[in-house]
């Protein structure tokens, strides 16, 4: 297994290679480039890099999260080390992880490349599984210090590590910074709402406070504050539809 003790200059991006990546990681079949050449990735220029098929350099890091190769098709089928087998699989879309000294767990079609410790947890992609990871992360976050991603279709972003429950760092494309007392709190007060009425309400309220609200909508608001009058003191807190902050609202409250 490989054991480079720096392998890239962004520390979230290390801190996910040290924990997880490092069992799915192998030497890259590019062309390495001299040490001193700048990661693209993080401005690192004492990494070692290699020239990336897209032609810009990488590092073992990003390489082991870009790296095409064999993915489970369901499974029941075994998560053992696969030896390098092609394959049109990556830490893409439908993976997550969340990793560190006291966490490392990664729901991926990925086989690793090395044997994994016992510590280890690695899950098969469901559907919902980026909903419960936020919701979980918000609700029992683990502790800290710890990188927590959501992967996409794009794999270049930044990646914060997360040193305090307070304020949890959740990577990827679309990145997220919770506050899950913030969060909890909403919830708690909007509870017994389902996630279609809280949709609506967020709604509302919003083109209330643009004035934008037809009569229409200005009635129907009334009547959900008659029917669940404890919101009202809520409404001033609420996220704007669309928003970071309402995904992560709408992830906790779909239960």
């Amino acid at each position: 297994m490989l054991n480079e003790e720096h392998v890239c200059g962004d520390t979230g991006r290390a801190m996910f290679f040290d924990y997880l990546g490092r069992y799915f990681a192998l030497p890259p079949k590019l062309v390495p480039l001299p040490i001193g050449t700048v990661c693209p990735e993080c401005g690192a220029d004492s990494v070692q890099l290699w020239q990336s098929r897209a032609g810009t350099p990488q590092c073992l890091a990003q390489n082991t999260i870009t790296r095409k190769r064999f993915g489970r098709k369901s499974p029941d089928e075994p998560c053992a080390p696969g030896g390098d087998i092609s394959g049109m699989c990556s830490f893409g879309l439908g993976s997550t992880v969340v990793c560190g000294p006291f966490v490392a767990e990664a729901t991926t079609r990925l086989v690793p490349d090395h044997p994994v410790p016992e510590h280890v947890s690695i899950r098969f992609p469901e559907r919902g599984d980026a909903t419960r990871f936020v919701r979980r992360l918000v609700q029992t976050p683990p502790e800290p210090p710890f990188v927590a991603a959501v992967f996409g279709k794009k794999s270049s972003f930044k990646w914060s590590v997360t040193h305090d429950r307070s304020l949890i760092a959740i990577n990827g494309p679309e990145a997220l910074d919770v506050a899950p007392a913030a969060v909890l709190s909403l919830k708690f007060h909007l509870k017994g709402l389902g996630a279609g009425v809280v949709a609506k309400l967020l709604t509302l309220r919003a083109r209330m406070a643009l004035g934008d609200a037809s009569e229409a909508e200005q009635k129907a608001l009334n009547e959900l504050l008659k029917t669940y009058p404890e919101i009202a003191t809520t409404m001033p807190k609420l996220p704007a539809p669309g928003t970071s902050s309402a995904s992560v609202l709408q992830s906790v409250l779909a239960q």
